[in-house]
């Protein structure tokens, strides 16, 4: 079976997120006079949000650096950063077919082990 571990990386980046705010709310003198948590906690949301957003557009479109879905829908070979030569690409395809194959025999001898 397999297992999603992507939601415990969401969840403890905002977890870990929301103990930063919360820490640096009562840790700096007199911010708890000068504004309440819940606003402090929008504020720094729209700011790490809006600033992570701005971060993103810099270094795509200033230094031409590509999004992490580039690599990931495209055949690139992400240690070199360039297309993937022709006898990679047949070396990838064959690991595929193979994959392919074992998982239809695995499958095949717990089918024919639970028929019995």
């Amino acid at each position: 079976m397999y297992y999603n571990y992507a939601w415990g990386w969401i969840i403890g980046s905002f977890l870990s997120t929301f103990s930063m705010i919360v820490t640096i709310y009562y840790l700096i003198p007199g911010l708890r006079e000068l504004f309440s948590f819940p606003l402090f906690l929008a504020g720094s949301g729209i700011l790490l949000v809006g600033g992570g957003w701005v971060l993103g557009e810099i270094l795509v479109k200033r230094f031409k650096i590509q999004p992490i879905e580039n690599y990931i829908s495209s055949e690139v070979n992400p240690f070199t950063n360039a297309a993937l030569t022709a006898k990679e690409r047949v070396y990838w395809n064959a690991m595929v077919v193979l994959l392919k194959k074992e998982h239809a025999h695995r499958t095949r001898r717990s089918l024919s082990v639970s028929n019995r």
